[in-house]
């Protein structure tokens, strides 16, 4: 049975995979909302930014850094990559970080450093975005690419774009819970803290930016400083982050012509509010995990949730290296249809491809550059 919506592919979850959990159908709705994180994951991959993303980083508020927030994506400015090739070396797993420490003294002659106690790639599972080591102003950080090669970035600490993923299924005999607005609410104090560009309100109800500099304040029309520090030839100042929330339905969120209070709780917050619409979401299901047209996908996502299963094999950190290689080609041979899953909620009249354009002018700022 191929799922119209989600409603179907939840009740097809629900009845399959989920059928031994004590709840199968909320079940399938979390897997749903690690479904919409891992679309998210494969987004930012698929636009050619691997090497800049980092996952579940304490993100300091703007100006309190002791308080901090893990966010589920940012894009940090990379100063400098370095690829292994598989060619090079033999590589037998696991892929430890004290291996890739040694490569990269081996073939470029580069210390990293202490590193973590981690693995980018063992017992066939790749961690995405694998953080290796981090201090006050580096983030070492390995990516196990499709053909073998591991990359090695040096990111910038802190992002200059962070990514949130929002989703709340409808509870089929109670509606919608008060899960709902407290999730909105969160994911708004978040993006409202986040960047030396604070958005405050006048007594019309339009929307102002003002910014400290360490010296004085500026303040205007927050849109004119949005877009003049993204489109100008300065440098981003220190601190400044773009927030953006990506949402999906489910019967609680509704669309851009149908805001209820969580919805315009979120636009009115961050700078980009993204909808992954049900089609969306129930396509990706049917195609990765339901159909079979990606074995290797739907055997990962089967074993994570498996009744006496002992680890997940199928989520934004963790995949399993075959569902990872299937993902990958997935994005890359359907990135227009992929991009038509989502609706721009904010800024109105935008398209996700000035999201794209934003991103190319924010990284350009920091520099890259590849050995």
């Amino acid at each position: 049975m191929t799922p119209e919506g989600v409603e179907d592919a939840q009740a097809l979850l629900a009845g399959g995979v989920f059928a031994h959990a004590q709840s199968p159908r909320k079940a399938a709705g979390r897997a749903l909302g690690t479904m919409v994180e891992i679309i998210t994951h494969y987004l930012l991959e698929s636009w050619n930014l691997r090497e800049s993303i980092s996952i579940e980083v304490p993100l300091g508020e703007y100006g309190n850094r002791e308080i901090t927030h893990n966010v589920e994506y940012g894009l940090h400015w990379t100063e400098k990559s370095y690829h292994v090739s598989a060619q090079d070396q033999p590589r037998p797993e696991p892929i430890t970080a004290r291996a890739i420490r040694s490569m990269m003294l081996q073939f470029h002659g580069l210390d990293i450093g202490e590193v973590r106690a981690t693995a980018l790639l063992s017992g066939g599972v790749v961690r995405n975005s694998c953080l290796l080591s981090k201090g006050m102003s580096t983030r070492w950080v390995a990516n196990y690419g499709r053909g073998g090669d591991v990359t090695v970035s040096l990111q910038s600490p802190r992002p200059y774009m962070i990514f949130e993923c929002k989703r709340v299924g409808l509870d089929a005999h109670r509606g919608k819970g008060p899960q709902a607005i407290e999730k909105a609410k969160q994911g708004s104090y978040v993006a409202r803290t986040a960047s030396c560009l604070q958005k405050i309100r006048d007594s019309h109800g339009n929307a102002m930016g003002i910014m400290y500099n360490g010296e004085n304040y500026t303040v205007g029309p927050y849109n004119e400083l949005f877009d003049d520090m993204i489109h100008s030839g300065r440098p981003a100042p220190p601190g400044f982050v773009v927030t953006v929330g990506v949402v999906s339905n489910h019967g609680n969120w509704f669309t851009a012509d149908s805001q209820n209070k969580e919805m315009a709780v979120l636009a009115q917050s961050y700078d980009w509010l993204l909808f992954l619409t049900d089609r969306g979401l129930a396509e990706f299901a049917n195609d990765v995990v339901l159909s079979g047209r990606h074995a290797g996908a739907k055997r990962a996502f089967q074993e994570s949730y498996a009744a006496g299963k002992k680890s997940n094999r199928f989520t934004k950190v963790r995949m399993s290296l075959e569902a990872h290689r299937e993902l990958a080609a997935y994005f890359k041979a359907n990135m227009s249809s992929v991009e038509d899953w989502f609706n721009v909620i904010t800024p109105a009249g935008s398209r996700l491809g000035d999201l794209r354009s934003q991103i190319r002018s924010l990284h350009s700022k920091g520099g890259s550059s590849c050995t």
